[in-house]
């Protein structure tokens, strides 16, 4: 008899831990090892489950008294149970998922390069827009380390990345050429092109007629797109430049040509002068070779 219990222990030192996919131990999870338990509801709690990747033993005491407490019979053969989260890797696909659920497109295609591996309790994966570091792909497209969450169990989160080639096809401006810092984007130097575009980076120029004319702000290497902030916008006034000035005084309308004396965008105030009275004065810029005053003293 002596030899029967010890064979009966060595067998249970060598099971494996039984997995719990919930954040509590029911009385169905102990009665896939423990037969006594399939006489309670199998819904019954019996304790917390031990967090993802620790294992913890229930011993043939507690589970005995489990029992008795709720009208069940226990057994002399009740042993020691080992148990612990159940935990998986990963799977890239899931992954792939999960990055198209953040990046909100049909079209985004995703490459798996790396990711956390782990084994992780069964939850929902997430990424989030605001957790990547858009400067790492500047000024060339390439792989992105991206952060995410694994949330489970309603109320925790594990933290996990991916290494990915994210990107969507878009046809973009490009520059044809080097472009110098504070040389003009003309048709000669720049082409559309369709290229490979981070899908969350939505600052590059679409159409030509968003840059042509503008001015670099820094050197841009042929081949790569070009991102309007990279670009100042062309003065609509220059300096020197004749200006039809519309003056609104009250009701009397009068226009009159003057001579900018500053440059400036539509919107912006510049500096003009009377070419008959010699006066300075301000006005707002309209348009090109136009501005607006509403101005009662004489000009």
């Amino acid at each position: 008899m002596i030899g029967f219990h010890f064979f009966t222990l060595i067998l249970v030192s060598h099971s494996p831990c039984l997995a719990i996919s919930t954040d509590k131990v029911l009385a169905k999870n102990l009665a896939e090892r423990e037969p006594e338990f399939a006489a309670l509801e199998p819904d019954l709690p019996f304790t917390f489950a031990p967090l993802p990747g620790i294992q913890r033993v229930l011993s043939r005491r507690e589970l005995g008294a489990f029992l008795l407490r709720n009208g069940a019979k226990s057994s002399d053969f009740l042993q020691d149970l080992c148990i612990e989260r159940e935990t998986a890797r990963i799977k890239e696909a899931d992954l792939a998922t999960a990055i198209r659920a953040a990046v909100k497109l049909a079209d985004v295609h995703v490459q798996i390069l790396d990711y956390s591996h782990q084994p992780m309790p069964p939850g929902v994966l997430q990424f989030k827009a605001e957790t990547v570091s858009l400067h790492a792909l500047r000024p060339f497209y390439g792989p992105i380390i991206w952060p995410g969450r694994l949330l489970y169990d309603g109320r925790r989160s594990a933290a996990i990345w991916v290494r990915a080639m994210v990107w969507v096809e878009r046809e973009l401006v490009v520059a044809d050429t080097d472009i110098r810092a504070g040389e003009l984007v003309t048709s000669e130097n720049v082409q559309l092109e369709r290229v490979h575009e981070f899908p969350l980076e939505n600052n590059f120029a679409r159409s030509l007629e968003d840059v042509l004319g503008f001015k670099s702000r820094i050197m841009i290497r042929k081949g790569c797109p070009l991102s309007l902030a990279q670009l100042d916008r062309p003065w609509t006034i220059f300096k020197g430049d004749k200006v039809l000035v519309r003056v609104i005084a009250g009701l009397t309308h009068l226009t009159l040509e003057a001579i900018a004396i500053s440059s400036g965008h539509s919107g912006d105030e510049v500096t003009l002068r009377n070419p008959e009275t010699g006066r300075t004065f301000r006005a707002v810029v309209e348009a090109k070779g136009t501005a607006v005053l509403h101005q009662r003293d004489t000009l």
